[in-house]
C-alpha cells in the first residue's frame, strides 16, 4: 500500500486549489496517497499557500518546525516555474513538481520512474495507441526530455536541440488540449510512427526476447535512416507476407537477435501485427507454402533487392 502524506492549502480560490490538488495527484500518482488537511493536523508534511500569507504569524511558527512550504506565486515570464520553494502558474510540469516533492517532503519511500529494465515499450506506447480517455501525451525520457505526442493526428513534437541518447527511464502522461498547446512551443511536428522507429532502433539497448514462432504482418514499412542495417530490408519484405522470426533467421542467415530487435520496435512503433498461423503466406507448415516455394520466394526478393 503507498504511505500517506498530508498537505494542507491555505488562502487560494477554490479553482486553483482544485487544479494544485489535481496536478499533485497526478505527479505522485500511486506512490503515495496524499490526505488533505489543515495547518493544526500535527502530522503536516507539506503546506501550499498564497504568496501573500508568506509572512503571517502562523505560518512563520510553521517555518520553525521545518515543515517544506511552497507558496503560489503569478509573475509574467515566470510561468511554470518552481524555485525558491515557490510555484508560479500556470504550472503543468509535474516533472519538476516530482524533483522538488522528493527533494523537500520526507517519506519512507522513494519516488522514481520507469528504469530501462522494468519499461516495456510495446506496453507503454500500445496504451497511447488504443487509449480512449486521451489524444494527448507526454513522454518524459531519462527525466530531462520532453517529447509530446498527438495520438488522434499520429504526430510527435521534438525540440531541436533533443538528444538521441539510450533510454533509461521513460514517464507516460496524459493531458488535454490546452497543455498540449503550450507545450508544443518550439516543438518540431513529425510522423509519429516513423520518428519513434529510427529514434528507438538507434537508441534502445534493452529489449524483452519474443516468441520465435508466432507469427506477425507488417501494417506499414519503416522509413529508414541511413544508419539502420541493410538487413532489415530483408526482414521487412519477409514480415510484408506474414512470418516468424525463425523463418527469417533460417532462410536468410541473419541474426536472430537482430530480428528480434525489429520486431520488438515494430511493435512498440504500431507498424506491425501479430496474425494466425493460417493467414501467414511464408511458413513451411500448409501444403501451399512448401520448402521450394520460399526458396523461389527468398531468391525473388534477394535480386529485388539486391543482396
Amino acid at each position: 500500500m503507498a504511505n500517506n502524506i498530508f498537505v494542507a492549502i491555505i488562502g487560494l480560490s477554490l479553482n486553483t486549489t482544485n487544479q494544485l490538488k489535481s496536478l499533485f495527484i497526478n505527479t505522485v500518482n500511486d506512490k503515495f496517497n496524499i490526505t488533505w488537511t489543515n495547518i493544526a493536523n500535527v502530522e503536516l508534511d507539506l503546506i501550499i499557500l498564497n504568496q501573500n500569507f508568506i509572512d503571517s504569524p502562523a505560518v512563520i511558527n510553521l517555518k520553525n518546525k521545518n515543515i517544506p512550504i511552497l507558496s503560489i506565486n503569478y509573475e509574467n515570464n515566470k510561468e511554470n516555474i518552481i524555485e525558491d520553494n515557490k510555484l508560479f502558474l500556470p504550472f503543468i510540469d509535474t516533472y519538476n513538481l516530482y524533483q522538488w516533492i522528493l527533494k523537500n517532503i520526507k517519506t519512507e519511500i522513494t519516488l522514481s520512474f520507469n528504469k530501462s529494465e522494468d519499461i516495456n515499450l510495446i506496453d507503454e506506447f500500445s496504451n497511447i495507441y488504443h487509449s480512449t480517455t486521451s489524444n494527448y501525451f507526454k513522454c518524459h525520457i531519462n527525466n530531462d526530455q520532453i517529447l509530446v505526442i498527438d495520438k488522434k493526428m499520429h504526430e510527435i513534437w521534438v525540440q531541436d536541440d533533443f538528444k538521441f541518447q539510450s533510454i533509461h527511464s521513460l514517464n507516460i502522461e496524459a493531458l488535454n488540449f490546452d497543455q498540449v498547446v503550450n507545450l508544443r512551443q518550439q516543438k518540431k511536428r513529425h510522423d509519429l510512427s516513423l520518428w519513434l522507429w529510427n529514434y528507438l532502433w538507434s537508441n534502445l539497448q534493452n529489449f524483452s526476447k519474443l516468441d520465435h514462432s508466432t507469427y506477425y504482418k507488417l501494417k506499414y514499412w519503416p522509413q529508414y535512416s541511413k544508419n539502420i542495417p541493410k538487413e532489415t530490408l530483408k526482414i521487412s519484405s519477409c514480415f510484408q507476407h506474414g512470418t516468424n522470426i525463425n523463418l527469417i533467421s533460417k532462410n536468410l542467415n541473419i541474426n536472430p537477435e537482430l530480428i528480434n530487435k525489429f520486431l520488438y520496435i515494430a511493435l512498440a512503433c504500431d507498424l506491425i501485427q501479430e496474425i494466425p498461423a493460417h493467414e501467414a503466406k511464408l511458413k513451411f507448415n500448409n501444403e501451399d507454402n512448401t520448402p521450394s516455394t520460399l526458396r523461389s520466394f527468398f531468391s525473388k526478393m534477394r535480386k529485388k533487392l539486391g543482396i
